[in-house]
């Protein structure tokens, strides 16, 4: 992994979370609410878990286009579920101060987080119980929203993420083989033919064609034959002595032994004359 790549995996699928979830607690900490349960406490409430709904649509839409899907997905991760449980988190601490009966034990911001992720967690240590009916209703909406979470939200990111993995490495391979196909004798014709090929194929015959010996037995044929062409018109008889026969054959030394000519049709052959 190159200094760049590791610095953006630290970026994107370290800092970026951990500065995310450390912002969205301090942000728990730090900022006042009223202590005391309203028609507006319920609609910001609400609002809140809209905001979370269009976050993972919005995060969705991010890792699709992503070059690093898993990371941002991580990233996703570090900020949805953190803002959703410090919603929940937030309204068990106005509930626990303006309703001191709707828990068995008083609670600070700290017991309601931790309530909180206990619910989330089906842990259920028993220390916190909700004894109000309120309190009751609004840990069964946690209960059901985070089996919504946790079946729904993180399937759907986790699903976006592959599709990106899956759609960034088929475009990858569809780059080589682009690429492949523009060099000499890779891919085939658009056409459905095997035209470069083929080229390529024909290129390598004519060089193989071109080699130094093939060109040298090209050469020597042609004299072959001129000398065959030669014997032919000096010699009228067909049916040469032996002298001449001899004479041929010194001649054409060093080439191939050609057939006897045979005499016409209807004149015999002549016999070798003896000295007398």
């Amino acid at each position: 992994m190159t200094a760049p790549r590791r610095w953006r995996f630290v970026h994107l699928a370290v800092l970026r979370p951990l500065l995310t979830v450390t912002a969205l607690v301090c942000l728990y900490y730090l900022l006042p609410v009223d202590q005391a349960v309203r028609p507006w406490t319920m609609a910001v409430f609400t609002g809140g878990l809209a905001v979370v709904a269009l976050l993972v649509v919005g995060e969705v839409r991010m890792i699709l286009r992503s070059p690093f899907p898993a990371w941002q997905g991580a990233q996703a991760l570090a900020l949805i579920v953190p803002l959703f449980l410090l919603l929940f988190a937030d309204l068990y601490y106005v509930l626990g101060h303006d309703r001191p009966g709707s828990f068995d034990v008083g609670l600070t911001r700290t017991d309601a987080l931790y309530f909180t992720v206990t619910v989330f967690a089906t842990v259920g240590f028993g220390d916190i119980a909700p004894v109000s009916a309120t309190a009751r209703a609004l840990v069964t909406v946690q209960m059901v929203a985070d089996l919504v979470v946790l079946s729904v939200v993180l399937r759907v990111i986790v699903t976006a993420v592959q599709r990106r993995r899956s759609s960034t490495r088929d475009s990858s391979v569809r780059r080589r083989q682009q690429h492949g196909g523009d060099q000499p004798g890779h891919g085939l014709d658009p056409h459905g033919g095997e035209g470069r090929r083929g080229t390529h194929r024909g290129a390598q015959v004519g060089h193989t064609a071109r080699d130094p010996r093939d060109a040298a037995l090209g050469r020597i044929r042609p004299a072959r034959l001129h000398q065959v062409h030669r014997r032919g018109q000096h010699d009228p008889h067909p049916g040469a002595g032996p002298h001449q026969e001899q004479h041929e054959g010194q001649a054409g030394e060093g080439d191939d032994e050609a057939p006897a000519a045979e005499p016409a049709p209807g004149v015999p052959p002549r016999r070798p004359s003896r000295d007398r």
